[in-house]
């Protein structure tokens, strides 16, 4: 192939040609957007959070002059004069609740406007928020800020955060207050457009962070590297804890002595930048028809043939291994269908021989696992007849020797790959007569199968060898009585239905060391006397797959196994 037929070079020529000047101008004209725009939302950022700092510390300076005004007021001045079991007393404390209420609904930034007596521990609050909570919390201060404080905004750190508290002392017996939570005078400000992760908050003269935001506090004091001679009050930062960069925006209060600072994520900021509006204007009608004819000519040495070549993969994924593609090109894709079609046809002989050898290994080992039976039971069989014939029971010789038969009689016809429940229960029927015959007196048993389940296809010897391990196992005191239950039922749900069989017996029961053996054990590798276990868990895996399920248990009375096999819904079973 020589190299002038390389696709690689001419996509990478031609997108040179073309994309190279559009990715400089775009460059460079995003750039200078993106500063330009960045300036400017960065100042108007800063503008607004002066202005809100601004109305908000009037805002406080009109909270201060209303509560001043209490010093001069008699209904504050004279509370005590009459005493506090008097009628003025109450009516006086009623008129004062009524102005401190008026306060609370005009001044909406304020928490609770209250005053007390120091030497009665007396209290009268009116309060935008829980009053209860209100009552405590300022309770807990309030003595400690009077009366050194008066006339400053003080920060207090409450149950729910940090809050500012201002102290009037009106008499020796009455202050009032104001209590601002500082999260109020934040709030508005994450009504903003501050993004998914900007956030808003407060903080004092040493940086400390006054309200709770999702940003840590490292990255608000970053604001303290700003340059001085950086005009503005804002800063953009990139911090490690931070997946993007943010604009940090800060404006001092002069009434608090605490600063506002907003925190905006730069993708917030250039979000309704048109990054390629411009550029349309601008690029020349030139490059649009060099774009063609660039677009054309990837179509014809590119596209088209991934195409084809495509549509042939899809058919080969679809089963169609017939599939073989024209060869019209030179270069790469020349080539690449070339070996598509070496590669469709190895496929479609290899696909063919695995699959029959597949069903070739599984067909023998299914055979060879069906056919695994214990020699001994024939011996004890045969052993009993010669006994009964010796001591002359005719009766229970014919008996023994009918079961006998149908158990025969089962085993030679074991080539089926499938038979019904019915019959495997039947088997074990016979399985279990004959074993009632050597111990009459101490062996019982009983068979539970719902109707629904009896012409269920099953493989043979499922439920056999466990029902066979019951007694060889768990009758090991031959001179006790032993019962074994075995019980088949349907359980639906929903759509999803399964065969649920239990073999019980009231035996000894699994050893403790030998059921945690077997969980951790692999049945793919179980051999010597667990090949019952083996055989039937092997079957199951090849016939049902990962949906079968054994489990083995104690119930405090014996030991109990418990196979769950797959069914087909309803639905499934109509359309079949």
């Amino acid at each position: 192939m020589k190299w002038y037929h390389s696709v690689r070079l001419k996509i990478i020529l031609a997108f040179a040609v073309v994309i190279a000047p559009i990715c400089v101008f775009l460059f460079y004209n995003n750039v200078y957007s993106i500063r330009t725009v960045r300036e400017q939302i960065s100042q108007n950022y800063d503008n607004l959070l002066q202005q809100y700092v601004q109305s908000t510390d009037k805002m406080l300076d009109e909270t201060s002059l209303y509560l001043y005004r209490f010093v001069n007021d008699p209904d504050f001045t004279t509370l005590y004069a009459f005493g506090r079991d008097t009628n003025e007393y109450y009516l006086t404390t009623i008129r004062i609740m009524s102005k401190l209420t008026t306060g609370i609904g005009y001044f909406n930034i304020t928490s609770s406007i209250f005053v007390y007596s120091p030497p009665y521990k007396d209290m009268l609050l009116a309060s935008s928020e829980d009053h209860s909570t209100q009552t405590k919390e300022i309770s807990k201060y309030v003595s400690r800020l009077t009366p050194g404080n008066d006339g400053k905004w003080q920060i207090v750190e409450s149950g729910d955060g940090y809050a500012m508290v201002k102290i009037a002392v009106i008499s020796s017996e009455l202050v009032a207050g104001v209590w601002v939570h500082l999260d109020n005078l934040v709030s508005p400000l994450r009504s903003w457009s501050l993004g998914t992760t900007g956030e808003a908050t407060m903080m004092d003269s040493n940086h400390v962070q006054l309200t709770p935001t999702r940003i840590a506090a490292d990255v608000w004091g970053k604001y303290a590297e700003k340059d001085p001679s950086q005009r503005g009050n804002y800063l953009l930062i990139d911090a490690p804890s931070l997946d993007e960069k943010m604009l940090l925006v800060k404006a001092a209060s002069s009434s608090t002595g605490l600063s506002y600072m907003l925190a905006v994520p730069e993708t917030t900021i250039l979000g309704g930048l048109p990054f390629f509006q411009k550029a349309i204007y601008i690029i020349p009608f030139g490059v649009l028809a060099v774009l063609f004819l660039y677009l054309s000519l990837l179509q014809r040495i590119m596209i088209s043939p991934l195409s084809v070549l495509i549509r042939g993969m899809r058919r080969i994924g679809q089963g169609q291994l017939d599939t073989r593609l024209k060869i019209s090109k030179q270069g790469e894709f020349g080539y690449l269908m070339s070996v598509f079609n070496d590669m469709a046809g190895q496929i479609r002989s290899l696909k063919i021989d695995i699959y029959e050898e597949k069903l070739r290994v599984q067909q023998a080992e299914y055979k060879h696992l069906q056919v695994q039976i214990n020699p001994h039971f024939y011996m004890n069989c045969l052993n009993i007849i010669y006994n009964l014939a010796v001591l002359k029971d005719f009766a229970t010789l014919k008996k023994m020797a009918l079961h006998l038969a149908e158990y025969f009689r089962f085993t030679i016809h074991g080539n089926r790959s499938h038979i019904t429940l019915a019959e495997e229960l039947k088997h074990i029927s016979n399985y279990m007569e004959i074993q009632q015959l050597r111990y009459p007196d101490n062996l019982t048993y009983e068979i539970l199968l719902s109707d629904e389940l009896r012409e269920l296809e099953v493989p043979p010897l499922t439920v056999q060898p466990f029902a066979e391990n019951s007694v060889l196992h768990g009758f090991k005191d031959r001179n006790r009585p032993f019962h074994i239950c075995i019980e088949a039922w349907l359980e639906q749900d929903g759509k999803q239905r399964r065969a649920h069989i239990t073999i019980t017996d009231t035996g000894t029961g699994f050893s403790e060391d030998w059921l945690q053996e077997f969980v951790a054990a692999d049945w793919r590798d179980m051999q010597g006397e667990h090949v019952g276990i083996w055989n039937v868990m092997r079957r199951l895996s090849i016939h049902y797959g990962e949906e079968a399920a054994v489990s083995l248990r104690n119930t405090g009375e014996g030991a109990q196994v418990s196979l769950v096999l797959p069914l087909q819904s309803e639905n499934e079973e109509a359309a079949s």
